[in-house]
């Protein structure tokens, strides 16, 4: 039993100091240095006109707000995108999905239909 109780407390005290330096480490401002972030567009700079790539809608947007404070903001731009995509592409498979029971369901209701027909038929 003690053994159990000395596990469960180094699970718990894991999980907080994990807890810990996550909000810690996300919280901080980034400094000068090696730093992997998405690129801010600039308020002075016009945007070029340019070809799209194809898959141009994945790539992560450049927002023209300025940051704010929030430690989960440079995200959002990214993530809407992702999101996006995700939705586009579960309606097409939600559509492909639904093309697929109809198929089913015809073909079932045509076994029905030849079943009692042939039970029909033999009484």
């Amino acid at each position: 039993m003690l053994l159990k109780g000395m596990r469960l407390l180094a699970m718990l005290t894991a999980a907080a100091i994990a807890v810990v330096l996550a909000v810690h480490l996300g919280s901080q401002a980034p400094k000068p240095g090696r730093v992997l972030s998405w690129p801010m567009a600039s308020s002075s700079a016009a945007p070029a006109p340019t070809a799209s790539p194809p898959h141009a809608s994945l790539l992560p947007q450049a927002s023209t707000h300025p940051a704010a404070n929030d430690p989960l903001s440079a995200l959002r731009a990214p993530l809407s995108t992702v999101f996006d995509h995700l939705n586009a592409d579960t309606k097409a498979t939600a559509a492909g999905q639904y093309a697929i029971l109809q198929e089913l369901s015809q073909a079932l209701r045509n076994r029905i239909d030849g079943f009692l027909k042939w039970i029909a038929d033999k009484h």
